[in-house]
């Protein structure tokens, strides 16, 4: 019995020393400091980015990686790698790698050699003067049109989907169905917030622009969906709507058809 008691003892002991060993060897999440984020505050279409670091941690290296939003587990690519030095906010140019051109949304994200990370997407289409980590311009520098700026941290697009096959045919009627997050720290009111048609081909089959249906508290997600039909012709077709407070533009709202 006594043997028996022993080899019980051992056992345990062996099973306690496995799991403080895998313990100890299991990587650390490490969770980022408040309000630590990216914005894309211009781009480039198929070309570069403008980034904006917000609190990004100091003393660390960052690996910038970019791919296509649907398939970014399995294309992204690393373009740049850069130390954060003393931290803080600041702004940096990022090149977009081949893999990704000619895509519609587009991911960003940054890794460090101390487990942060953090990530954005964004949709491919010439905005801002992507050019400069430089204050960004209020008219277009090549119309001199003025260009609606959106509030900063307003609003983000998690997602556009088409209830259409990819290309579609001429005629097809189909919806667009926006995914929106209100990341502000005010609520959206049914009387104060309305998604409307700002610019690009106009694909709606109704009204250019709609209240919203229901109220939207920070942190909540709201689905923003649009009747559209493709035009007579074959071709890439670009529409672009925006959530709107008044006179306001929260975010943009775009989307991409191909029509065969």
């Amino acid at each position: 019995m006594s043997t028996i008691l022993k080899s019980k003892k051992y056992r345990l002991l062996a099973i306690f020393i496995v799991l403080a060993m895998l313990l100890t060897t299991v990587p650390r999440t490490v969770v980022a400091a408040d309000g630590f984020r990216i914005n894309i505050v211009a781009v480039k279409k198929d070309s570069q980015i403008v980034v904006e670091a917000i609190n990004l941690p100091a003393n660390q290296t960052w690996t910038v990686r970019v791919g296509t939003y649907y398939g970014f587990r399995h294309d992204a690519v690393t373009v740049d790698t850069f130390k954060s030095d003393k931290g803080g906010t600041f702004r940096f140019i990022v090149k977009l790698p081949a893999v990704v051109q000619g895509s519609d949304w587009i991911s960003v994200r940054l890794d460090s050699d101390k487990s942060y990370h953090v990530y954005n997407a964004f949709y491919n289409m010439d905005r801002g003067d992507a050019t400069t980590t430089g204050p960004q311009p209020t008219t277009s520098p090549t119309t001199g049109t003025a260009t609606p700026v959106p509030v900063a941290n307003s609003c983000t697009v998690l997602s556009v989907t088409k209830t259409a096959p990819n290309p579609m045919g001429t005629y097809y009627d189909f919806d667009t169905v926006w995914e929106v997050k209100n990341t502000s720290n005010k609520t959206w009111e049914l009387s104060t917030v309305d998604y409307k048609y700002i610019n690009g081909t106009k694909l709606h089959i109704y009204e250019s622009s709609y209240d919203l249906n229901t109220v939207v508290k920070p942190g909540e997600k709201v689905n923003i969906r649009v009747d559209m039909n493709a035009p007579a012709l074959p071709g890439t077709y670009i529409s672009n709507w925006a959530m709107v407070e008044g006179n306001t533009v929260l975010c943009y709202l775009p989307v991409s058809i191909n029509v065969r």
